[in-house]
C-alpha cells in the first residue's frame, strides 16, 4: 500500500516539472512628451537556455499591432492597454500587458501647410488661369477663404494677378499663402521670392525668384516691420513675434513692375537689452557720428547688425539681441579729418577689438577715438564728394581715387544697397528708398570711409 502512494507522488512531481512555464513576456516603455510617441522595449526572457524567442506580437490598444522586438507608437491623449505576446522555439507562449497613459497636449497645427500649382492665362484676357491647391496635415474639413471672396478649394477661369488664400482646419489651425497668375504668351515680369531660416536668431534669408522678359534693375523689399532693402537677396531679423507681411516689388529695364507678398510667422520674440555709452575725442566728447554693432559670430565683411547716431558724444541702442558683439564708433567731419573709426577697446582693427557681451540692461561702454597716423591718408575736403545730400532719388559720389565698393545701411543696421567692382572715380546712384537717414560706406583699396546721407 505505501509503495503505491510513493510511486503516485513521484509521478505527479515529474509531471509538474515537465509542464512548468519556461518563457516570460515583459516590456517597458518611455513617452516623448513633445510628440506623444511611445518607445516600447522588450524585456522578455526564457528559463531554458536551449529555448529562444522567435516572434513578438504587439497589441497597442488602439486597434493597431506590430511584430518587431522593439516598437514605437504615436498616440492621442488617452489610456491604452498594450499587450506583448511572445513565442519560442519550443512553442512556449506568454503574454504580458500594461497600461499606457497619454496626457500631453501636442501642437495640432504642426505639419499643417498649403501648396499650389499655378496655370497662367494662355493669352491676355483669356481668363483661363487656374490654381490647384494641396493641403498637407491638419484635420478635415477645411475652410477656404480667397482674396477674391471665393470659398472653394481650387480656382478656375482666372485672369492674371495675385490670389491670396487662408485655409483653416477643424482644429482652428490656419495657413496663409499667395499665388501669382501670369500670362504665358506675353509675360513681362512677375515678382516672386522664397525665404528660409538664417544663421542667427529670428533672421531669415530671402531669395528673389522673380522672372522677366527684360532685365530686372530694381528690387524693393518691405519686411512689414518698418525695415526695407534694395538688395536682390537680403537677410532680415525680426525682433518681435507675430505675422509679418513681406512684399517684394521689382522693376525691369522695360519699365515693367510687379509685386509679390508672403507672410513670415515669428513664434518667439528675441530677448533684447539696451547698450549705451560715450565717445571721446581726446578729452572732449565727439560732436556727431555713428555707432555700429557687429555680431562676433561673423567676419569683418558682414554688415553691422545695428547702427545708431552719436549725438553730443552719446549713443544708445534700445534693442540689442542677447549675444556677443564688436562695437565701432565712426566720427563725422570735422573730427573724421584727424580721428579714425575706432572699436571697443580703443582698437582700430576688427580682429583686435574687444568682445562686447550683451546679457543685461547694464551694458555701458565708452570709446576713445584713435588719431590718424602720418602713414594713413586723411580725408581732406574734396577727397570724397557726395551731391546732392540730402537727395530725392539720385546722388553722385566723386573721389580722387577709384571707388571699389559702395554699401548703404539703414539707421537700424540693415544693408539696403550694395555694389561691388565699381572701379571708377565717379559713381551715380538711382535709389528707391524711404525717407530718412542712412549710412554710406565707401571702400577704396584698403581704406573704408563712412558718410551720412539723407533721403528726402
Amino acid at each position: 500500500m505505501f509503495k503505491k502512494i510513493n510511486i503516485l507522488i513521484f509521478f505527479l512531481t515529474i509531471t509538474g516539472y515537465l509542464t512548468a512555464q519556461t518563457c516570460h513576456a515583459n516590456f517597458t516603455y518611455s513617452v516623448d512628451t513633445t510628440t506623444n510617441t511611445v518607445s516600447f522595449t522588450d524585456l522578455s526572457y526564457t528559463t531554458d537556455s536551449s529555448d529562444f524567442i522567435t516572434s513578438w506580437l504587439w497589441d497597442f490598444g488602439d486597434g493597431t499591432s506590430g511584430s518587431q522586438q522593439n516598437e514605437t507608437q504615436t498616440y492621442v491623449n488617452g489610456t491604452y492597454n498594450v499587450c506583448l505576446t511572445i513565442t519560442t522555439t519550443d512553442s512556449c507562449s506568454s503574454t504580458f500587458c500594461d497600461s499606457v497613459f497619454i496626457t500631453n497636449s501636442i501642437n495640432p497645427c504642426a505639419g499643417f501647410y498649403v501648396t499650389g500649382i499655378v496655370s497662367n492665362e494662355s493669352v491676355s484676357g483669356a481668363n483661363d488661369g487656374a490654381i490647384d491647391i494641396t493641403v498637407s496635415g491638419g484635420t478635415q474639413p477645411f475652410n477656404y477663404s480667397w482674396s477674391d471672396s471665393s470659398t472653394i478649394e481650387d480656382l478656375l477661369n482666372l485672369s492674371a494677378g495675385q490670389y491670396c488664400l487662408t485655409v483653416t482646419d477643424l482644429d482652428a489651425c490656419s495657413y496663409d499663402t499667395c499665388f501669382q497668375v501670369g500670362i504665358d504668351s506675353m509675360i513681362q515680369c512677375q515678382a516672386d521670392f522664397s525665404f528660409s531660416a538664417g544663421d542667427c536668431p529670428n533672421c531669415f534669408d530671402f531669395t528673389d525668384q522673380s522672372t522677366a522678359t527684360g532685365a530686372i534693375t530694381d528690387w524693393f523689399w518691405d519686411f512689414g516691420n518698418s525695415n526695407y532693402s534694395t538688395l536682390q537677396n537680403p537677410q532680415q531679423t525680426f525682433l518681435d513675434s507675430g505675422a509679418f507681411v513681406v512684399s517684394l516689388t521689382i522693376t525691369t529695364s522695360d519699365s515693367c513692375s510687379s509685386t509679390f507678398t508672403d507672410t513670415v510667422y515669428i513664434i518667439q520674440s528675441i530677448q533684447t537689452f539696451s547698450v549705451s555709452g560715450q565717445v571721446f575725442v581726446d578729452t572732449a566728447l565727439l560732436s556727431s557720428g555713428t555707432a555700429e554693432l557687429f555680431s562676433n559670430n561673423f567676419s569683418e565683411t558682414h554688415p553691422p547688425f545695428y547702427s545708431v547716431q552719436i549725438q553730443n558724444g552719446s549713443y544708445f541702442f534700445p534693442e540689442v539681441a542677447l549675444g556677443n558683439y564688436k562695437l565701432l564708433a565712426v566720427p563725422d567731419a570735422p573730427e573724421s579729418n584727424n580721428f579714425q573709426a575706432t572699436f571697443f577697446g580703443d582698437k582700430t582693427a576688427y580682429g583686435d577689438a574687444f568682445v562686447l557681451a550683451v546679457y543685461s540692461n547694464l551694458v555701458s561702454v565708452d570709446i576713445h577715438l584713435q588719431p590718424i597716423s602720418n602713414g594713413m591718408e586723411k580725408i581732406k575736403n574734396g577727397h570724397i564728394k557726395i551731391s546732392p545730400n540730402p537727395f530725392v532719388n539720385r546722388f553722385v559720389i566723386e573721389s580722387q581715387n577709384q571707388i571699389q565698393t559702395v554699401q548703404i545701411y539703414s539707421i537700424t543696421g540693415q544693408l539696403v544697397f550694395e555694389k561691388n567692382n565699381i572701379n571708377t572715380t565717379v559713381f551715380s546712384l538711382q535709389l528707391n528708398l524711404p525717407k530718412g537717414l542712412f549710412l554710406l560706406k565707401i571702400q577704396q583699396g584698403q581704406s573704408v570711409y563712412f558718410r551720412k546721407i539723407i533721403k528726402n
